[in-house]
Order: C-alpha cells, then structure tokens, then sequence
C-alpha cells in the first residue's frame, strides 16, 4: 500500500476492538513520528450533501465516484487504520476544503471542482437521519486515536466539546468528538 498522504481519499477501517463500519475519509494532516492523521469523513451520495458538505466531481478527485467531504466530522485515526486510497483532492481543492473546515457561513467556497449541498432545514430534514449515524462513525473510528493522543498531550479537546460515550467494550470511557492540535 502506498504510503498515507495529505489529500488521499482513503478506507478508514476500525481497530480490531471496535465496532464500526469502514468509512471514506480525506487526510487533512499527517504526522509520520506520531503515526495518526486528521481526516474529514466523506461519502458518496450527493443528495444527502448539507451546506457544510464539499461535493466533488469525479474529475476533481481522481475518485470512480462523486465524493461529498462532510467538514463539520472532523477526527484523528492511526495510519494503520487506512486502508486503499480511492481518490486524490489536488491541492487547489484541498486548500479550499481545508478553509471551509471551520469557516462561517458560506462555509466551502465555491469553485468549478466544489459544490455544496442546501442548508439543513431544520430538525425535520430528512438529511439528519443520514448524518447522526455518521458522527456515531466517527466517534468509533476516531475514538482510540484520540483519546491516546489527548492523554500524550498532543491533542486537546476543543472548547466548550461535549464528551460522549462511545461503546467500546471499555466502561464508562469518556470520547471527545472534536479535538484541535496543540
């Protein structure tokens, strides 16, 4: 397999201990001495894309697919946990999805490679039912990774980040979602 690297649209598979399905994700960030990256979870229906969701042509991302990188499910996982690379965002694009990360509103600039999805309409949308599942996803992939790295102290949870449990097999073990690097 070829070697993990920033803009790789990539399987992310669980650890052996948790219970998770694989899922698509774009490397954010690598870091090679600590063996974890940052990715943003993506996935390859279009119609559930949300305003915070960069949909990208087949073209843009050298993928068999049109993949939507959703901004607002960002996390850490080892590189052992990538599996093969399915696509690549050219740097152009990759530096446009990286500002839109946290942006505000319009949060992902719009260019001829990325469009974006209609704002969520309320707790109604039928959308939600498509992204709660995924951040439960994130969580289980995410969840190792980022708990060693916080504990290391290479990691801190965000301000004012709700905990959350994830179920691991480990009791009553407290996850943080959404992390920024120190």
């Amino acid at each position: 397999m070829s070697l993990v690297a920033e803009g790789d649209l990539r399987i992310i598979a669980p650890r052996s201990c948790c219970h998770a399905d694989r899922r698509i994700g774009l490397v954010l960030r690598v870091d090679a001495a600590t063996r974890f990256a940052e990715v943003l979870l993506a996935h390859t229906a279009p119609e559930m894309a949300t305003d915070r969701d960069a949909v990208l042509p087949l073209w843009a991302a050298s993928a068999p697919y049109v993949a939507v990188v959703q901004t607002d499910l960002r996390g850490a996982v080892w590189l052992s946990q990538f599996g093969w690379r399915v696509g690549q965002l050219p740097e152009p694009a990759l530096a446009d999805v990286k500002a839109g990360w946290n942006a505000p509103d319009p949060p992902i600039p719009r260019t001829p490679a990325i469009s974006t999805g209609l704002p969520l309409a309320g707790p109604l949308d039928l959308r939600w039912r498509f992204k709660e599942p995924e951040g439960t996803a994130l969580r289980a992939l995410t969840a190792q990774c980022t708990e060693a790295l916080i504990e290391e102290g290479l990691m801190a949870p965000l301000a004012g980040a709700e905990p959350c449990s994830a179920d691991h097999g480990l009791p009553n073990e407290v996850r943080y979602p959404r992390t920024l690097p120190l």
